[in-house]
């Protein structure tokens, strides 16, 4: 069977967050036919063991891909070269953790029948907890300026879960300027 599905997963020092991400991520990969999904790990240039522990966390999958920067490059840099690997129709990206719950990935894939872009969101009643007040508010801050020169009125730009066809997703990539954090922004203005 051919691949359907890519997971693209940015890790830059992720070396202790890569097992707890895939715990969070076993039960959705069980309901699903492993023969049709990669697992693609582009390590950031990492100065500690992520290549090792993604090795150890995801090697085992039939179809599992890592790939490493020789230098911190940022978020986007990382997810570009993760898209233009891609093998499957649909590609989602996701954090090293799973922030988001991944029982929700079947749905993106769903949605990616119709559309050519599903953007995951944390927001809860149009409002994101982060770990301490001061993200949050940064948080906050960082939407109210994407909103104000953007006008997008997607609440949680980034997430780190999105769902793409394969097609707009490499577009996007080629298309893309920016190598950090601020590449959420860029693909979905």
């Amino acid at each position: 069977m051919s691949v359907q599905l890519s997971l693209v997963i940015p890790a830059y020092n992720e070396s202790e967050r890569l097992a707890v991400g895939f715990e969070r991520l076993a039960p959705t990969l069980n309901e699903m036919d492993l023969s049709s999904v990669e697992v693609i790990v582009v390590d950031d240039g990492s100065s500690d063991d992520t290549m090792r522990r993604a090795h150890e966390v995801y090697g085992h999958l039939e179809h599992a891909r890592f790939v490493q920067q020789p230098t911190n490059r940022g978020k986007g840099a990382a997810l570009r070269l993760g898209i233009a690997l891609a093998q499957g129709t649909y590609v989602i990206t996701a954090d090293a953790d799973m922030a988001i719950d991944p029982q929700r990935l079947p749905d993106f894939v769903t949605a990616l029948h119709d559309h050519a872009l599903v953007p995951g969101s944390r927001a809860i009643a149009g409002h994101i907890d982060y770990d301490s007040r001061l993200r949050t508010w940064a948080g906050d801050a960082f939407h109210r300026v994407v909103h104000h020169y953007t006008k997008m009125t997607l609440r949680d730009t980034q997430c780190g879960c999105k769902g793409f066809q394969l097609g707009p997703a490499r577009l996007l990539a080629l298309l893309g300027m920016i190598d950090g954090f601020a590449f959420d922004v860029e693909i979905l203005y």
